[in-house]
């Protein structure tokens, strides 16, 4: 034997015997038991890579596959991953899962909108066709709230759907087609389900007496949105004012000179004398209408008003917490039944 050969052998009989490391990945081919796949199944959805495709044809271990990791569908046999009730245990899972559904899934309508009520992503995913076909919008914006915004601008345009819309959320209102917020109906049932959808009412209607009076009828501060000609409209501001006294802020300056424009807001919000005239804030009448249920008003008082001690004495006497708006060196003055912390005397 020659020396190479000799050596060969030698390195040979020294190489470290090479083993395969072991994993913990389960073999799930035809031959495993199939309790045994459903086993490993139930606790990591996954496997079912792993599986033989006869595992991934059967409709139990699939569905327990996808009932714990709803990704688990990409592995599913085509025919199962068309099965409505596979899909849809996983979109309930995962709704990213739903991207591995068959096309044919992926826009049917039914489906969609079922899928839709465990997770509206579902919804949102459909195809651009369903958001221009009516009865599918229609559908959809009675349940979700941004739905209008995807649907075509024809549909966009469609009183019924639109209306549909601004009664699951007003806010939808934003959506609508430009004729449409501008159709007072609309924009009132709108308005009436959130106060901030009149953002989106069109500009036009703000100069509209009839919508205006509607609007400040359900939310007086909408007077801050009426046109400058209707802000100076008695009628209007009176009807804005009993709604929220509050409202008097947005009324034109000759109308906060008005006497029973300015009680009507002050017995609505005693905190709405602020924005009335000077001169009605030196009115002993509408100032103790302010202060009767609101004994904080009285800071909005005239200066006059607040020094007197009569007239002091007179907004205690209706609501003892009064006092506390009035000038200090006379709040201690008013009368022993008063409920003062101290009292000094009338000098």
């Amino acid at each position: 034997m020659h020396v190479a050969d000799l050596r060969k052998d030698l390195v040979k009989d020294r190489s470290p015997t090479m083993t395969v490391p072991q994993t913990d990945k389960e073999d799930l081919g035809s031959e495993t038991d199939r309790n045994a796949v459903l086993a490993t199944l139930q606790r990591n959805g996954l496997e079912l890579k792993s599986a033989s495709a006869e595992h991934r044809a059967d409709l139990d271990l699939v569905f327990a596959a996808v009932k714990q990791n709803g990704f688990a569908l990409e592995f599913a046999s085509e025919d199962l991953r068309d099965n409505n009730t596979v899909v849809l245990a996983a979109v309930k899972r995962c709704v990213g899962s739903f991207k591995f559904a068959s096309p044919r899934l992926r826009e049917d309508r039914d489906f969609l909108l079922m899928a839709g009520k465990h997770n509206s992503q579902v919804v949102r995913s459909a195809p651009r066709a369903l958001w221009n076909d009516r009865s599918f919008v229609l559908a959809a914006v009675r349940r979700h709230v941004w739905a209008l915004s995807y649907a075509s601008d024809e549909l966009k345009a469609d009183r019924s759907v639109v209306t549909a819309a601004v009664e699951r959320s007003g806010l939808a209102l934003e959506h609508a087609s430009q004729d449409l917020r501008r159709d007072p109906d609309i924009v009132l049932a709108a308005a009436g389900r959130s106060s901030l959808a009149v953002q989106f009412a069109a500009e036009q209607l703000w100069h509209d007496q009839s919508f205006v009076l509607a609007a400040v009828g359900l939310e007086g501060l909408r007077l801050k949105l009426a046109s400058k000609e209707l802000q100076a409209n008695r009628h209007v501001v009176l009807v804005a004012v009993r709604r929220n006294g509050l409202a008097l802020e947005f009324a034109a300056e000759e109308l906060r000179r008005d006497r029973e424009v300015v009680l009507a807001a002050v017995k609505q919000s005693g905190n709405a004398l602020k924005f009335a005239s000077v001169e009605l804030r030196n009115d002993r009448e509408v100032v103790l209408s302010a202060t009767e249920f609101n004994s904080w008003a009285l800071e909005y008082a005239s200066e006059d008003l607040r020094s007197d001690r009569e007239f002091v004495w007179l907004a205690v006497g209706q609501n003892g917490l009064a006092m506390e708006s009035a000038h200090r060196e006379h709040a201690c003055c008013v009368g022993p039944s008063q409920l003062l912390a101290k009292q000094c005397p009338v000098q």
